[in-house]
């Protein structure tokens, strides 16, 4: 039997302009229950090694203020999990 494999994300500071301080909550809800599903769904691959980044800065996403905060954080993980893996959308390799 094979062993999962353990994957964390550890976000210190999100930084988004333009958003009411009120959407901060369901934006970051959104953000990690979709990091979870992508690591969970996706072949996340990172060698069997650690990676420890100290800073990422993911590809600009862009929203109206029309555009609810689920739908925020949802784009913000998959740009975070795209950055990280070197995948597009389709979770195939760039």
């Amino acid at each position: 039997m094979t062993e999962k494999q353990r994957v964390v994300f550890h976000i210190d500071e999100l930084i988004l302009h333009g958003f009411a301080a009120s959407d901060r909550d369901a934006i970051g809800d959104a953000l990690i229950q979709e990091l979870g599903e992508l690591a969970a769904n996706r072949n996340f691959k990172v060698n069997g090694v650690p990676r420890n980044l100290d800073s990422l800065r993911a590809p600009q996403i862009m929203a109206s203020s029309q555009v609810k905060p689920s739908v925020v954080g949802t784009q913000v993980a998959r740009s975070v999990y795209n950055s990280v893996t070197g995948t597009s959308d389709d979770g195939k390799e760039r």
